[in-house]
């Protein structure tokens, strides 16, 4: 597929096997499907896709009647989707196969799964390029007793690793090496990492042999664990480990982001959706929490995260009524989410923050202050403000504020401010935009109200997630409009539902607005 379009394979209506392609565009901001194709109408489940060349797919899935490999050939655009092949490999198996399938060569791959008597096989195959030929080439039983939630990468040219929920749920780490044609299989060494529990396993490479896993612990709580992989598999060490959500950590999906840091997708408590960030190190040693945020409130589980673009990253999950859903989200190098770019001239912006409290000094970093305690300087004319909403509105009602430090003025969800921009960000004589403005933390998940404003004022308002919102969708009762002030040409962008100069009224993360109390 291009570099738009992507697949999702699930089980979808009848708890069929579906698979469907969508455009996503480079920043997030437009989904759309393109095509959908129901490839086995024999309730599949645990679907795991890997390409084959540029236009065909491997996928492993377990149905009634066993574990299931197919092959699909998909176009670049994702307008068709067509069924090659299908090979049944394990008809002792259950549905609950828990695949998780890497390319090992061209036309070779192995595949983990939980098959017959509910054990633990690698299995391999050769898959031709137009995916007209599935061939089975050697299995291996590496567990007698379990073989569930499998997350399985490669460590070198012949190595891999296997994370999984072994005897009695405990976690382990098991490495194998697997020739390039697949015909040799063969257990190098093994850890039990997690001798109460180890489920929802998702394992990712950090350094050239240092790996990070995501899963879920003791009492289901969530876990990232780093170890130590040589390069033969010969060794198996646990380096560090933190236990990041204390009620839940299931459904896990974990993706790199930069160097250091790293996005998980999983579900939390009450089997929400969430988003968290963390910094790992390279040699493993550190793992730092930066930021998280609960993206649904009604379910988060199922999930799958791919980066899209240099911020950019879209999840698949299954959200509320058990239906299909996908999501955009913009993660910085450095964990945060919600970001914005202050850049041309100097002159005023309208702001806000996903995250409540005493938060100016850390969101405004980037950029010169004065005037306030906790500023750059504090002498000078201050240039941030809040807007009053009480009275008779005039200059006036333009409030500078006094104390920007993490013990100062606090800003509420839901609410904006305004900044003076200087170009110099530094004062050392030169201008220094374009800065980006980001926070970390925990934040805002639940709904922002803005109390009531007096008839014919303003308030300034301020999109209180770190995400993208419609005006649109955001509830209203005597206000039609929101203006955002757009420096560039010195005049407002306006949305009252329909039209205006703010495209489709979207409102991006970290940007303020004003609207008009009328008729109240």
């Amino acid at each position: 597929m291009d570099s738009d379009t992507y697949a999702i394979a699930h089980q979808g209506q009848g708890q069929d096997g579906w698979i469907e392609t969508f455009t996503v565009s480079a920043d997030g901001t437009s989904i759309t499907e393109v095509a959908r194709l129901e490839y086995d109408e024999n309730k599949s489940k645990w679907s795991s896709l890997v390409q084959v060349d540029s236009d065909t797919y491997a996928l492993a899935y377990g149905n009634n009647n066993g574990a299931q490999i197919c092959a699909l050939t998909i176009s670049a655009d994702g307008s068709t989707i067509t069924l090659a092949q299908t090979l049944l490999h394990d008809s002792g198996a259950s549905q609950e196969v828990k695949n998780s399938i890497v390319k090992v060569d061209s036309d070779t791959y192995a595949l983990a799964f939980r098959g017959t008597n509910s054990d633990g096989f690698i299995t391999t195959f050769t898959i031709s390029a137009d995916g007209s030929t599935i061939t089975e080439v050697a299995s291996l039983e590496h567990d007698t007793q379990d073989g569930d939630w499998n997350s399985f990468v490669q460590v070198d040219s012949d190595t891999y690793a296997l994370a999984y929920s072994g005897s009695g749920n405990d976690g382990y780490i098991t490495t194998f090496t697997i020739s390039a044609d697949g015909s040799t299989i063969t257990e190098v060494a093994s850890l039990e990492h997690d001798t109460d529990t180890g489920k929802y396993n998702s394992l990712i490479q950090v350094d050239s042999d240092t790996y990070a896993l995501a899963y879920s612990g003791s009492g289901d709580d969530g876990y990232i664990t780093t170890f130590t992989i040589s390069s033969d598999g010969a060794t198996i060490t646990e380096v560090a480990s933190l236990e990041h959500d204390t009620d839940n950590g299931t459904w896990n999906s974990l993706v790199q982001v930069d160097s250091d840091t790293y996005a998980l997708t999983y579900a939390g408590t009450d089997n929400d959706g969430y988003i968290t960030t963390f910094t790992i190190s390279a040699d493993g040693s550190t793992i730092t929490e930066v930021a998280s945020f609960e993206h649904d409130a009604g379910n988060g589980e199922g999930n799958s995260i791919v980066q899209l673009d240099a911020d950019t990253y879209v999840l698949g999950y299954e959200g509320p009524g058990s239906d299909g859903y996908i999501k955009t989200f913009t993660i910085q190098s450095d964990g945060s989410m919600g970001s914005t770019v202050i850049s041309g001239n100097a002159g005023f912006r309208m702001m806000s923050s996903p995250l409540a409290g005493q938060i100016y000094s850390d969101l405004l970093d980037e950029l010169w202050t004065q005037g306030m305690t906790g500023a750059d300087v504090t002498d000078g004319t201050a240039n941030v403000w809040t807007l009053s909403t009480s009275g008779s509105q005039s200059s006036s009602s333009w409030t500078a504020l006094s104390d920007i430090s993490g013990s100062g003025a606090s800003l509420t969800a839901g609410h904006g401010f305004l900044v003076y921009v200087f170009p110099d960000t530094d004062n050392d004589g030169d201008d220094d935009l374009p800065v980006t403005l980001s926070i970390s933390g925990t934040y805002n998940s639940s709904s922002a109200t803005y109390g009531s404003v007096p008839d014919g004022n303003y308030a300034l308002a301020g999109n209180p997630f770190p995400y993208t919102i419609d005006w649109d969708n955001v509830t209203k009762t005597n206000v039609t409009t929101a203006y955002v002030w757009d420096d560039a040409s010195s005049a407002y962008k306006s949305w009252n539902g329909g039209s205006g100069s703010l495209t489709d009224g979207l409102i991006a993360p970290l940007q303020g607005f004003l609207f008009l109390a009328s008729g109240g």
